[in-house]
Formats: structure tokens, C-alpha cells, sequence
């Protein structure tokens, strides 16, 4: 990641609504502020398409898929318990 990138995602931290935050990784919102940046672009040409913009997405939510499956196996859980049939 190049110093420009950094910065752009530490603002990015400073502005994110709280509620947000929790819900996505930085790594996804990160990458879902920058597709929007392409699609404000001021000349039309250098906007992305729209399957770009699909591919775009597809790709946050995989990011944000494997943060949630991370958080949920890294959370405790409580052993089932085992029934033993006589």
C-alpha cells in the first residue's frame, strides 16, 4: 500500500459512520470508498463500467464474507452437548 492509499485510509476511519465500522472491515470499506471515487470521476471516459462496477462489488462482499466468517471462528462457543442413547 503506497503512503497516498494510507492516508486516504486513515480519513477514511476518521469519517466512517460508527454503525458501519462495526459491521465492515476496514479493508472493504476501504475498497468500496474507492470504487465510488471511479464512479465520481468528472469525465464520463474514466468512470468504471458497469460490470466493472459489479466485479467491484462481488469483490467487497467476499472481503466482507471472510471478516465475518474470521470473527465467527474466533469467537467462543460454548461445547453442544452430547445425547447417549440406552
Amino acid at each position: 500500500m503506497d503512503q497516498t492509499s494510507s492516508l486516504f485510509q486513515k480519513k477514511l476511519k476518521t469519517i466512517m459512520d460508527a454503525m458501519i465500522h462495526s459491521q465492515y472491515s476496514p479493508k472493504a470499506a476501504f475498497q468500496a470508498a474507492q470504487l465510488i471515487l471511479k464512479c465520481l470521476e468528472h469525465d464520463p471516459k474514466q468512470r468504471p463500467s458497469m460490470e466493472e462496477v459489479l466485479e467491484g462489488l462481488k469483490a467487497i462482499e467476499a472481503i466482507h464474507e471472510k471478516s465475518k466468517e474470521s470473527k465467527t471462528s474466533n469467537s467462543y462457543q460454548l461445547p453442544r452437548e452430547t445425547v447417549v442413547r440406552v
